[in-house]
């Protein structure tokens, strides 16, 4: 089975098969909105909910953007979600790994677009690496997701 890992740190999510070989390594971040109820995902390595498809949305987001789009709020993959866990005093269902925001800036005074895009909790990436993740989960279903060094740097 394949893992996902993040670092915090260095801002990337990596790809590693069930072999133990990096498939890629791309630009993520857990930069999350201040009206979140998850202010960043601990430090851990969290079971995947989605383990062989990613999870799609229908519909569109307020502005009338397609949800899952390259500008929408999950990307053109969808997301893959980690199982419930519970951080700051509180059990948090439908975080994950998506993309999505690319060249939309946030109202955040940084107003960060694509991978530094606010969210709700959720490790945002690239349209390619979610492209990578989706096709790889289909014959190596994706096992865990491990984030370190994620303390707000």
């Amino acid at each position: 089975m394949s893992d996902l890992i993040y670092d915090g740190l260095r801002r990337t999510i990596t790809l590693v098969d069930r072999h133990g070989n990096t498939v890629g390594t791309w630009p993520a971040n857990n930069r999350v909105d201040s009206h979140a109820t998850l202010r960043r995902v601990p430090d851990g390595t969290y079971p995947m909910l989605d383990r062989n498809l990613s999870h799609r949305h229908g519909g569109a987001d307020r502005q009338g953007i397609p949800r899952d789009s390259v500008t929408g709020e999950y990307g053109a993959h969808g997301i893959v979600r980690l199982n419930d866990f519970p951080a700051e005093g509180r059990i948090h269902a439908g975080i994950g790994i998506h993309s999505g925001r690319l060249g939309m800036a946030d109202r955040s005074a940084a107003h960060g677009t694509g991978p530094n895009h606010v969210t709700q909790g959720c490790i945002r990436t690239t349209d390619d690496a979610m492209r990578v993740i989706t096709q790889t989960m289909r014959i190596d279903p994706l096992n865990t997701t491990t984030v370190r060094s994620n303390n707000g740097h």
